[in-house]
């Protein structure tokens, strides 16, 4: 999770940019209003923090306003000493999501963190689950077949950003801005050594299929396609595999699927991820039927 803090305390800043990193998010601090705005309109955070009272050509306020002119609909929290009721109302109007007045103690900060990212409707609770992997936002665990696997804290951050996505591709560029803070050297196969490590943790250990996929040329995937695949081949579709032999002149099988030099027809295996690709093969095969019965007699029953 990656967390934008505008704040121009110095010492407050970083006291709350330490706990966050403890509680393994990725933290970019800015210290006045221009400067504040600039990130939010220029990179993806997944929450941001600002303090309402800040140097610069506009207050926080301000900054709350022009992003949600700008479209931006990220989570939003005021930091600030106007503890009044007029006060609290002007900032939630301005756009805020929530208003926590200083002092204040770490711990009510994290849980309103906690609790703006259970809002979408993806996601339910405080515990993520694809399959039968899950991931528990409080206690930091995470436990795959009942099996409680170790991660480092920035594995950790990654499998929660793949989580709160499954299902969807998630290119290199949209990993790298929610896991990495701006500060961080990020070398050009940072993304595959982190991948390679959650791999061989939550899925080469378990005879379970796999739950991080590669698209080739887009990026990665995590979620149970294959496991779906195979129990739809294993209910008595073989004809449909039949007629797709005849048509591409290849043995299309569970098997071959998960074999990664596996190829047909232009498609390699990787590409069984892109729901695209799957739909140009179905189609083309279905048109194609009613060209080839002549010499395809497969039983489509």
């Amino acid at each position: 999770m990656r967390i934008l803090l505008v704040e121009d305390e110095r010492k407050l800043a970083g006291a709350i940019k330490k706990g966050l990193t403890q509680e393994k998010m990725a933290v970019d601090i800015e210290y006045d209003a221009d400067s504040g705005l600039g990130a939010a309109l220029s990179e993806p955070y997944d929450v941001m923090i600002i303090d309402r009272m800040l140097p610069g050509s506009m207050e926080g306020l301000d900054v709350a306003k022009k992003v949600r002119d700008q479209g931006v609909k990220t989570p939003i929290i005021f930091l600030t000493a106007k503890s009044s009721f007029s006060d609290r109302v002007e900032g939630l109007n301005s756009g805020a999501d929530d208003y926590l007045i200083k002092p204040f103690a770490f711990e009510e900060l994290l849980a309103r963190i906690k609790a703006l990212m259970r809002r979408p409707i993806v996601v339910q609770g405080t515990t993520l689950k694809v399959d039968n992997l899950t991931l528990d936002t409080i206690s930091y665990e995470v436990k795959r077949a009942g099996q409680l696997i170790e991660l480092s804290a920035k594995e950790f951050s990654l499998l929660e950003f793949l989580m709160r996505n499954s299902g969807q591709v998630m290119s290199k560029a949209s990993i790298i801005d929610h896991v990495w803070d701006f500060d961080t050297d990020i070398l050009p196969n940072t993304v595959e050594v982190y991948i390679g490590y959650l791999r061989a943790k939550i899925d080469k250990p378990f005879k379970n299929p796999e739950l991080i996929h590669t698209v080739r040329g887009f990026g990665y995937r995590l979620g149970i396609f294959l496991f779906i695949f195979d129990r739809f081949c294993a209910s008595g579709c073989s004809g449909i595999f039949n007629g797709l032999d005849c048509f591409f002149g290849a043995n299309i099988r569970p098997s071959n699927l998960h074999n990664p030099g596996f190829s047909y027809n232009g498609f390699s295996n990787a590409d069984l991820f892109a729901p695209i690709a799957w739909r140009s093969i179905f189609s083309a095969f279905f048109c194609s039927h009613f060209w080839h019965n002549s010499r395809c007699t497969a039983n489509f029953g």
